[in-house]
């Protein structure tokens, strides 16, 4: 299966790039960004939904589920982060990184939908870039045709050195 990609379509958004720049006004906008967003689809998102997404946004890497409930507050159960890991991820408020088994917020949830999602992954220093190609390449539409396969959501993981670790050492 041969691959062509336009990237003059592609849109890359750095998902840990504004965490330390714009500091809780940050937060804050996008905590009542995501509660709107719940708002609007019938959603509730609750205190422990929450401080999972807080949790998230905040981090300056991906995160496991023991990450997560080690940064919240003392006695939160294991099952109540994974519910509202569970809810997170339905609402497109989050992903998961399957190959790292862990979990990043999504910083632009309220300006696509999540039918597809492509992570650059340096193998350097663990950040994270969500690309934003909305829709599969006609190759693989045509392979997936090929199939009689009919694709519900996809998702692309790609390993390697981001622009800073490639700048210091070849892969």
């Amino acid at each position: 299966l041969m691959l062509h990609i336009d990237y003059s379509q592609i849109n890359v958004v750095p998902l840990y790039a504004m965490v330390g720049t714009m500091g809780s006004h940050h937060h804050k906008k996008e905590a009542s960004d995501a509660a709107a967003f719940c708002r609007v689809r019938g959603l509730r998102l609750t205190k422990p939904r929450g401080q999972v997404l807080a949790i998230l946004t905040r981090a300056r890497k991906p995160l496991g589920a023991y990450d997560i409930i080690a940064r919240m507050p003392a006695g939160t159960k294991p099952p109540t982060v994974y519910r509202a890991l569970e809810f997170l991820l339905a609402a497109g408020l989050v992903h998961r990184i399957e190959s790292l088994a862990a979990y990043v917020s999504c910083h632009c949830h309220a300006d696509h939908a999540h039918d597809g999602a492509q992570f650059l992954i340096c193998d350097g220093c663990g950040a994270v870039e969500e690309l934003h190609v909305h829709t599969l390449d006609p190759s693989v539409k045509r392979a997936l045709k090929g199939e009689g396969f009919r694709p519900r959501s996809w998702k692309m993981e790609i390993h390697g050195a981001c622009a800073s670790c490639a700048s210091k050492a070849d892969i």
